[in-house]
């Protein structure tokens, strides 16, 4: 931990507010410097109906810290706890000390470089495409090294991301989503305009048994349980890491039953029909019930169990399944 102090002041504010807001650190010439985390505190009541401008900035996306002209810091995408361990805080004095002036012109608005899927679909994706909507001629910056699915989303979303060659710009304009969404059904609603530019292809199956395949928490042996429990259902192992997005709004978009342990892929539920019915099993300790929230927005019928529990559950949840075949 680079600065142990800074943690235990993240702590107390995680206690009081639920969030941090205000960090202290000693200057350069030893002077007492503050930093607000604007991530959970600024526009408060703002959405993108109602964007936030600000004036002649510094960011440093290699960060994923905007300098604000107020000496503020706007954290674009990290998360809480990386706020609080402290980490960035070097960064945050680079840019306090970078040399660069050569404004750039325009109106910019910074996408952090991303390491989840779901995030980023469900989050950051629909502001970036109302933005985008709403606001002509806003250059979408960003480093090397975004994934590749983030790279075809914004595509489909008809959305170009320009990559700056430096770590530190500055710009005369920048753009700050609020990410204050009392719910999210406005994401779910704006996402389904991705299905548009998919053709849905009647080859696909139906029904489909979505697996960890070796990522973290998964469990092999349970893993080929399941399998072969399913296949003789009519169900098709999918792993979407195998799909391109635009084949995966597809695939979904087609299905009418959807067996799936927990994980990222579920966000795909968003490009399902309200009938398609929706399986999904618990099998590691880690919790959030997440997904049954936006199967509700979506209208799917939903179910869930836990791996103890899950064999039972689902012979009775395919015999209704079957039972309500035409």
């Amino acid at each position: 931990m680079t600065n142990p102090v800074g943690a235990v002041a993240r702590l107390i504010e995680f206690m009081y507010f639920g969030a941090p807001m205000i960090s202290f650190f000693i200057g350069k010439k030893g002077n007492l410097e503050s930093i607000s985390h604007l991530s959970k505190s600024i526009n408060a009541i703002d959405t993108n109906e109602n964007l936030n401008f600000l004036n002649n900035v510094r960011i440093d996306l290699r960060a994923n810290f905007i300098q604000l002209d107020t000496g503020h810091i706007f954290n674009s995408g990290m998360l809480t706890s990386e706020v609080y361990s402290g980490q960035y805080w070097n960064q945050i004095r680079d840019i306090r000390k970078s040399k660069a002036r050569s404004l750039l012109q325009g109106n910019f608005y910074p996408v952090a470089i991303q390491n989840y899927f779901f995030h980023f679909l469900l989050e950051e994706l629909p502001e970036i495409m109302t933005t985008n909507r709403d606001i002509p001629n806003l250059n979408f910056i960003s480093l090397e090294g975004q994934p590749k699915f983030v790279m075809e989303l914004l595509q489909l979303a008809g959305v170009r991301l320009q990559t700056l060659e430096n770590n530190v710009q500055f710009v005369e304009n920048l753009i700050v989503p609020s990410y204050l969404r009392s719910n999210s059904r406005w994401s779910v609603e704006k996402l389904k305009s991705l299905k548009s530019h998919t053709l849905v292809d009647k080859s696909n199956p139906k029904k489909i048994l979505l697996l960890r395949n070796g990522k973290a928490r998964s469990d092999v042996n349970f893993e080929a349980s399941l399998t072969n429990l399913m296949i003789p259902f009519g169900f098709k192992v999918v792993d979407p890491d195998n799909y391109s997005c635009k084949e995966q709004i597809d695939i979904f978009s087609n299905a009418t039953e959807i067996v799936a342990i927990h994980g990222a892929a579920l966000s795909n539920l968003v490009f399902s029909t309200p009938e398609c019915k929706i399986f999904e099993i618990f099998n590691h300790p880690y919790r959030t019930y997440f997904f049954r929230e936006l199967a509700r927005i979506n209208g799917n019928l939903y179910t869930s169990s836990e791996i103890d529990s899950v064999y039972a559950k689902l012979e009775n949840w395919l015999s209704h399944s079957q039972s309500s075949l035409p």
